[in-house]
């Protein structure tokens, strides 16, 4: 056997055609495995892009519950981006995201996946500590979108004369929408368009402990980025515009 590899490496090394051909498909090789190399390294870089922040700041039910029951208590106001982390008007907030949680005394922003469900259990089969841990039923979710409703159609209105802030267009439905952001902050500063003729924040009602809670549901978008091409920018000038103020004059 060696004696027969050894004539072909000697008939190779001594035939120029097949040196050619051998040199062109290397070349040909070469340039075929260029785009799917840059592609893989794109849909990398872009992945980790989009689930820096994403990913690193989740909450489930019970923790934003205890986080909006004790936010008079320890005044620690925050925000929440409710919606589907798969999808892109979710995940390309993630840079903008990181730009503005760098600024000085910026709004800390959550993320609550308002995909993990009954109706999507199956997609959650391979971690199901997971599932359990971040699943919303339909009672949470319906919960979110009644305390959150009306803050969004008073926000969408003043939008329209108010160049300070981001344009409201989409009517916000009959479930949540994707993404929905909502600032929790503390009665006082919470704006009287959304409490009774006693002053008191309206309550909603959530069917899974059948009790009133104030949600401290203060400002809702739904489009959070300002116009232009860059995401990150896009997404940073908006979020400065949401927290500017959440006063309705």
């Amino acid at each position: 056997m060696k004696k027969v590899l050894d004539r072909v490496w000697e008939w190779m090394k001594s035939t120029a055609w097949f040196q050619v051909v051998l040199l062109v498909g290397v070349v040909v090789a070469i340039v075929l495995s260029i785009s799917p190399i840059t592609n893989a390294i794109s849909e990398a870089i872009a992945d980790n892009e989009r689930s820096k922040y994403i990913e690193n700041n989740k909450l489930n039910y019970d923790e934003l519950m205890t986080k909006v029951n004790d936010i008079e208590s320890t005044g620690e106001e925050f925000a929440v981006i409710f919606g589907n982390p798969a999808a892109d008007s979710v995940s390309n907030l993630g840079k903008g995201i990181d730009l503005y949680e760098a600024e000085k005394d910026s709004v800390k922003i959550y993320i609550v996946n308002t995909q993990v469900t009954e109706e999507n259990h199956s997609t959650y089969d391979m971690d199901e500590d997971w599932y359990n841990y971040y699943k919303l039923s339909k009672a949470n979710l319906n919960f979110f979108y009644e305390a959150t409703k009306e803050v969004y159609e008073v926000w969408k209105d003043y939008c329209v004369s108010n160049s300070n802030e981001i344009l409201q267009t989409a009517e916000y439905g009959s479930s949540l929408p994707s993404p929905a952001l909502v600032w929790f902050r503390t009665n006082d500063h919470i704006s009287s368009y959304f409490k009774d003729d006693s002053g008191n924040v309206k309550t909603t009602l959530d069917t899974t402990t059948n009790t009133q809670i104030n949600f401290h549901a203060a400002k809702v978008y739904t489009a959070i980025q300002a116009s232009g091409d860059n995401d990150g920018t896009n997404t940073l000038t908006g979020l400065d515009k949401f927290f500017g103020t959440s006063e309705i004059i």
